[in-house]
């Protein structure tokens, strides 16, 4: 049976993010932050295509306008989804959307990338995920999105993502 073992451990810093007014909510200065995953096959889009070669893409989408401008529709006849989010989901929450370009994986239940932790450390937001490739692929490329909304409460000057990409060992 295959084992996960870790490969490698990318980090990459945002440009800066604009803070915004939280009111009389505070957020703890450390400790993990609450977060919600919303699986991109909700939507009819898909990540704009960049140089899938030298890193995976990263975003931080605050309004209907940052999200036009990482996504594009893929609307078909047969598939009727929304191609964005309503644009009352921005009032409360911010999005960050990880995209790497992978095989694609045989069975649709298997996750590529996957959430690990969302922490804020001396005000810092940490988002860790982890890069698994399919088991057995499929036979051709897909673009995975890992999207995932953090209230605007914790919008702030600094995101550091980190990426541990793990290999599949035989033996």
């Amino acid at each position: 049976m295959p084992r996960l073992m870790p490969l490698l451990l990318v980090v990459s810093i945002s440009a800066g993010i604009a803070p915004v007014a939280c009111g009389a909510d505070s957020v703890p200065r450390n400790g993990p932050v609450p977060y919600r995953v919303i699986p991109i096959e909700e939507f009819a889009s898909a990540a704009k295509n960049w140089d899938e070669e030298h890193a995976p893409r990263y975003a931080v989408i605050t309004s209907l306008d940052e999200w036009r401008a990482e996504f594009q529709p893929t609307v078909t006849m047969w598939n009727q989804k929304p191609t964005q989010p309503e644009e009352s989901l921005f009032d409360h929450e911010f999005l960050v959307a990880v995209s790497r370009v992978s095989d694609a994986p045989a069975r649709d239940e298997e996750k590529v990338l996957a959430i690990k932790s969302l922490v804020r450390t001396d005000g810092e937001l940490r988002l860790s995920y982890s890069f698994v490739p399919p088991a057995k692929p499929a036979g051709f490329k897909v673009k995975n999105t890992l999207l995932i909304a953090i209230s605007r409460k914790y919008l702030d000057d600094k995101l550091r993502i980190i990426e541990l990409e793990f290999y599949r060992k035989t033996g």
